[in-house]
């Protein structure tokens, strides 16, 4: 199985009056998929491209829907049951998911929302791994950022280091182990620091849009 945690542009199709659907073949072909294998596509955020005009629709929990054909095999059919189960579990935390991809932050907002899920899951291992996914993104950022002025920003960023050094060492690696303790602890590392960020950088672009110009 292959994960693909990335923003797509695919065309949309009319399928009737008031229904549309993605066309999903140009990524069949790229990726090489073949007939009798399934795709699960779990949809964050729509970004709507028309003409000159281009604006984000946002997936809430309780707006979740999903379908299967009746011949998918039950293994696969219990799974996708499964995450609809998850998803609509998460309604509190989706705020922070949406805040990070309000301000550009797609990338770190779809590893927030992986971790998430698998956590919900009780995946905790495989939370863990997009939580310090999150946290590495999140470090990044706030090294390039004036958002967040002065010895605050380098503390921010000394503490998103070592944040990610100490779940480095949950799971996945060779005498190391990542339960519920760990997984709840990066859960909350990266819903707290990806809040706090965002927020900032939120009132860093409402600034320069209020800002004048000048000639």
């Amino acid at each position: 199985m292959r994960e693909v945690n990335e923003s797509i542009e695919v065309p949309v199709l009319e399928f009737k009056s008031d229904t549309y659907v993605l066309d999903l073949t140009g990524m069949h072909l790229d990726y090489s998929i073949p007939i009798g294998y399934f795709l699960e596509v779990l949809l964050i955020s729509l970004i709507v491209k028309s003409e000159s005009k281009q604006y984000g629709v946002v997936v809430y929990p309780d707006e979740f829907r999903y379908s299967m054909p009746p011949n998918i095999p039950q293994k696969i059919s219990n799974l996708v049951t499964g995450y609809a189960h998850v998803l609509r579990e998460l309604g509190g935390m989706y705020e922070v998911v949406d805040l990070l991809s309000t301000v550009g932050l797609q990338e770190i907002s779809a590893d927030l929302w992986e971790g998430l899920v698998r956590f919900y899951d009780g995946d905790y291992e495989g939370s863990i791994k997009f939580f310090r996914k999150v946290v590495e993104g999140l470090r990044n950022i706030v090294k390039g950022t004036d958002a967040i002025e002065g010895s605050r920003r380098d503390h921010l960023y000394e503490y998103l280091s070592k944040a990610y050094s100490l779940m480095s060492g949950f799971g996945e690696h060779a005498g190391t182990r990542g339960s519920l303790p760990e997984a709840r602890l990066s859960r909350d590392i990266a819903l707290s620091t990806s809040r706090y960020l965002a927020e900032y950088l939120k009132l860093k672009q409402g600034s320069q849009k209020q800002a004048p110009s000048t000639a």
